[in-house]
């Protein structure tokens, strides 16, 4: 026994019955869990090909020194912004291009790591040092990963 689907005729929101007399299925639900399975999978490959751990972790070290500064718009947007706020922006910059552009990782991760250690003398010890250690930590570890993939898997 079938049931006409909306006003549009599309076989998304057609629903069955079965002969036994159970509830009405949906036959659009299996076709969206078998969409969402893939679309899953999918995203799980392309973060598995990217060093998405170290991009993170020169964001949020590029993040956390602006915010010890309390660097507003308004002070980022100047045409007078000094090194202290081209550095944290330089290393959010490199993190997003390193997980974004696999390929120039390494230029990327070596820039952010210097804007990290620039950070030390330029922006309040480097963020009292917590944005300049996230920052090191990311670059390195982008500098430090395997062109394939995510390294050597168990054997």
């Amino acid at each position: 026994m079938d049931v006409p689907g909306p006003v549009s005729g599309s076989v998304s929101g057609s629903v069955s019955g079965s002969a036994s007399g159970s509830e009405p299925v949906l036959v659009s639900g299996r076709r969206r869990a078998r969409w969402e399975r893939r679309a899953r999978w999918e995203r799980r490959e392309w973060r598995r090909g990217r060093p998405f751990g170290a991009g993170l972790l020169l964001v949020l070290g590029g993040a956390e020194i602006l915010l010890v500064q309390r660097a507003g718009p308004a002070a980022l947007l100047s045409a007078g912004a000094d090194v202290r706020y081209a550095l944290p922006l330089l290393m959010c910059a490199c993190g997003l291009s390193v997980v974004l552009l696999p390929r120039g990782r390494r230029a990327c991760a070596v820039a952010g790591v210097l804007a990290s250690l620039g950070s030390w003398v330029a922006c309040d010890l480097g963020g009292f040092l917590l944005g300049m250690a996230l920052g090191l930590t990311g670059g390195l570890l982008a500098l430090g990963r395997p062109r394939g993939g995510a390294g050597p898997g168990p054997e």
